[in-house]
């Protein structure tokens, strides 16, 4: 499925059927073709049978299926995999940036309640927060569905504070964030992201316009996280703000390649599935290492 966020209303995500329903579309081209991550070993569901080999466990030998052929097999059983999605969801107030319609935040939840959903189908763990509220570490579509209850309600911070993304999971760390703070901070946050047992990714979620910076002439913009008010004529201030916000994401990447995370850039008319499908590459491989 090919969905571009301007395929999708976004502003109906505070009913939470109305987010399933968008999650659980995106996630059908997602889930074709996706690693289940159940491992063949010796655990307590039987899956099938493999011939022995010199050096196997002579404990998991069969002889039903020897008496049967005269053969020598291994009864294997899946085990769950261990791997774990945790997903960070940057709630400051800038994430309520808005192009053709819907806001930072709002694809946020889009693309975590996807994911998570494509994640519990392939019976890994997952998990997420932002700002306070933490969705504990859980699998299983009982546990997927709560997950949407809470996602449905959230928003972003009324107050300026600074985002909490502390958290004791190991696996796979994704940041969903439009990377607003300065490096100090940021170079702080991966360190609390970072670990021997976790790969971090962080999802940088820009508007194409906020970029270039692409408005009329004479446009008022509102600072989201103070409602100060300026007036700015776009073509005057154009050049110098591009250049300072490349500088900014150039060091931003830079400083993520330092301290092992990967960066990736998400624009918000970019096509969602394609997005995810990328990211999930990622993830299964590291799921099968």
């Amino acid at each position: 499925m090919n969905s571009t966020t301007s395929d999708i209303d976004i502003s109906i995500f505070d009913d939470v059927a109305s987010l399933e329903w968008h999650a659980r579309k995106l996630a059908q081209g997602l889930l074709l073709g996706s690693h289940r991550s159940l491992k063949l070993g010796s655990g307590m569901e039987f899956n099938q049978y493999r011939a022995y080999t010199q050096g196997d466990d002579l404990r998991l030998l069969d002889w039903k299926m020897y008496a049967k052929t005269g053969k020598y097999f291994i009864r294997q059983s899946t085990i769950e995999s261990n791997q774990h999605l945790h997903v960070t969801l940057d709630d400051s107030r800038s994430m309520d940036y808005r192009e053709q319609g819907y806001s930072k935040f709002e694809l946020a939840k889009l693309m975590t309640a996807a994911l998570t959903y494509v994640i519990t189908n392939q019976q890994d763990n997952c998990s997420w927060q932002s700002g306070n509220q933490l969705l504990s570490k859980g699998h299983g579509l009982k546990h997927w569905r709560r997950s949407l209850l809470e996602l449905s309600t959230l928003a972003t911070a009324e107050e300026e504070t600074p985002t909490s993304l502390k958290n004791n999971y190991n696996g796979m760390q994704v940041w969903i964030t439009d990377l607003y703070l300065e490096l100090d901070e940021l170079d702080k946050y991966l360190d609390t992201l970072s670990g021997p047992q976790r790969e971090v990714v962080v999802m940088h979620v820009i508007g194409r316009d906020e970029e270039s910076l692409s408005f009329s002439n004479n446009t008022k913009f509102i600072d989201l996280e103070s409602g100060s008010e300026v007036q700015v004529n776009t073509k005057q201030f154009a050049e110098n703000y591009k250049d300072a916000l490349g500088a900014h994401i150039h060091k931003a990447k830079r400083l993520c390649t330092q301290k092992s995370a990967i960066y990736k850039k998400v624009y918000l008319d970019d096509d969602v599935a394609m997005t995810l499908r990328d990211f999930l590459v990622d993830y299964n491989q590291l799921s099968l290492a």
